[in-house]
């Protein structure tokens, strides 16, 4: 089983697109994690939230012996309480910090960026300190450089003579500069 995780508005799905797109199939969790929904981990802070979920149903996290691949990028958050019955691979994204606190904060607005921050120190944290086998991946490079996204899937057990790029969108992510220009102009124009 290959798991994608990483922090929130970090480039997990096309990194999981670029997978499925080149020979992966994907898995569906059903009634399991992915039904729980990015609100459920923004509604408390992420570390109460932690605290509160420290039991899980039987066989929740529990992932079949297969080669698919899946995408939730909060099990970042819970690889301790994940049980694989073969082998757990853990492709883990990581995308400019700039980006994705920027990204996140503009996205919910619920939090500032100080909160999104700390949010992404702990997502390393937790991957640094588990027991599976981890490739961190830059996913600005993977999904611009076929060495960076052959070397992937590789690692997901994948050799592809030509690797399908296709569907990989170019990745544009505004600057600080023309967020705060672009939120300047919306509380005028109010």
């Amino acid at each position: 089983m290959i798991l994608v995780c990483g922090n929130a508005r970090g480039h997990t799905s096309a990194i999981t697109n670029l997978l499925v797109d080149n020979g992966i199939e994907p898995y569906k969790l059903e009634n399991k994690i992915s039904e729980w929904g990015y609100d459920v981990f923004e509604n408390d802070s992420l570390a109460d939230f932690i605290h509160k979920k420290e039991k899980f149903n039987s066989g929740e996290l529990i992932l079949p012996d297969e080669n698919k691949v899946i995408k939730h990028p909060f099990a970042v958050f819970f690889l301790d309480k994940i049980k694989c019955e073969g082998e757990l691979k853990i492709i883990y994204v990581i995308r400019n910090v700039n980006d994705v606190i920027i990204s996140s904060a503009e996205k919910s607005k619920k939090y500032n960026v100080e909160y999104y921050y700390h949010r992404y120190v702990e997502s390393h944290r937790q991957i640094a300190a588990t027991q599976y086998d981890v490739l961190p991946v830059i996913s600005e490079r993977v999904l611009q450089y076929e060495k960076d996204a052959r070397r992937m899937l590789e690692f997901c057990g994948l050799r592809v003579d030509k690797i399908n790029m296709k569907n990989i969108k170019p990745l544009r992510t505004r600057s600080y500069a023309e967020i705060r220009l672009r939120r300047l102009i919306l509380k005028r124009l109010i």
